[in-house]
């Protein structure tokens, strides 16, 4: 095994940092946290001293090294300056690290938790965020990671910057979106999106990164969380059903236009957030224009410039009301202590699997009380001398698809 480590590259005058992964152990869970380490240039040039000293003797499996290699490709070729990217990749015997400029700079969550960040200053880093998140999603990026621990800030000039990119996905330019995850996507619970979550049949795409940063939002104007739960479980079923308390109930000198603005950010189905960064950029300029002048926040009419530049079949279901009654209404039968047995036909693409994948998406969200097991497949049309194929998946009940099969 191979030690992992990010070093950042020495400049005149000045020390250099190292970025590592650490174990951290919470209730309930052990994952990989990014962490900041500063050392002398005179402690990092002995040899093996950087990474021993940053990863506490600790050693990585393959899939750390991975990321390491994985954010390198995927950020070689950005010109964008509100990211910190890797220049390059060097290997010393059991330390693998990956190097790159040095900026006197501190996490967000380290900045958070020493300093007051009022309304004028949260706009600052928003604005800033979201310049850089549009032009990340320009290049068909999506970081599908964002959260305090990987932003980091220059305290003097406030400068912010973008890190880590070892989660994050090129998605397709014609489409604009990847498939349904197939399991939890990202580091952190507390900021991933509902279709990160693995449990709901939404496909992923920038607007997943709007999600995380709403949660972001709300937790530097409110100085807590919009959701709390204990471990992987209860969290995607937060972000899934629960609605936040607006930020500006939580905190009174909160304007109720940002208030208005993180609750957008917010919500559980893509469709109904901000489409694009620009949209959203250009609703807090309005507001920190109007701050800068009046000293307050007035009516600023949220999503107005908010346009989708790209081409994106919509997640929506529409119609079929009806066939959606009976099939929720067969489970609340079945619930009660009935068998039954479903049969749904019609021509190709009329919309049979997207009927039971919208309908069973109420049963994820109801969390029986009683656990369940439920089969659905599908098989093409008997015609003599064709050969029948069959697909079948199984759901525990978690809601998640844990097997699939064809024959």
């Amino acid at each position: 095994m191979i030690g992992l480590i990010r070093l950042r590259e020495e400049t005149p005058g000045t020390a250099r940092f190292a970025w590592g992964r650490k174990s951290l152990a919470r209730p309930g869970a052990s994952e990989w946290r990014s962490f900041l380490i500063r050392r002398g240039a005179a402690d990092l040039a002995r040899p093996g001293a950087s990474g021993e000293e940053a990863l506490d003797g600790e050693e990585t499996m393959s899939a750390e090294i991975s990321e390491i290699m994985h954010e390198y490709r995927i950020t070689r070729d950005l010109d964008i300056k509100g990211i910190v990217k890797p220049i390059k990749i060097e290997q010393s015997g059991q330390i693998i690290a990956s190097i790159s400029h040095d900026i006197q700079a501190v996490s967000l969550r380290e900045y958070m938790s020493d300093n007051e960040i009022g309304i004028n200053d949260f706009l600052d880093i928003a604005i800033q965020l979201c310049e850089t998140l549009d032009q990340i999603h320009e290049k068909q990026i999506i970081h599908r990671d964002l959260k305090p621990e990987n932003i980091i800030i220059e305290p003097d000039s406030k400068r912010v910057y973008m890190v880590n990119f070892s989660n994050a996905l090129h998605f397709p330019a014609k489409t604009g979106n990847l498939a349904p995850s197939g399991g939890y996507a990202g580091t952190a619970p507390e900021y991933m999106p509902p279709e990160q979550t693995g449990r709901l049949e939404i496909c992923i795409d920038r607007r997943s990164d709007f999600y995380s940063l709403g949660v972001l939002f709300y937790e530097i104007v409110t100085g807590r969380l919009p959701f709390h739960a204990n471990n992987l479980a209860e969290w995607s079923y937060a972000h899934m059903t629960q609605k936040p308390e607006p930020p500006e109930k939580v905190d009174p000198e909160v304007p109720s236009v940002i208030s208005d603005i993180i609750l957008k950010l917010l919500n559980k189905n893509p469709e109904d957030r901000y489409q694009s960064a620009f949209g959203l950029m250009w609703d807090l300029k309005e507001c920190k224009k109007q701050l800068d002048e009046t000293g307050h926040i007035g009516n600023v009419p949220i999503g107005s410039m908010d346009e989708n530049a790209h081409f994106r079949l919509t997640d929506k279901f529409y119609g079929r009301k009806k066939e959606t009654k009976m099939l929720k209404d067969a489970f609340r039968r079945v619930c009660d202590g009935k068998a039954e047995t479903i049969l749904i036909s019609g021509e190709p693409g009329i919309g049979k699997t997207m009927l039971v994948k919208e309908s069973l998406k109420e049963i994820v969200l109801r969390k029986p009380k009683t656990g369940f097991l439920l089969f659905s497949g599908n098989s093409l049309k008997y015609l003599p001398g064709r050969t029948i194929h069959w697909s079948c998946s199984w759901m525990t009940c978690n809601g998640q698809t844990m097997h699939r099969s064809n024959c």
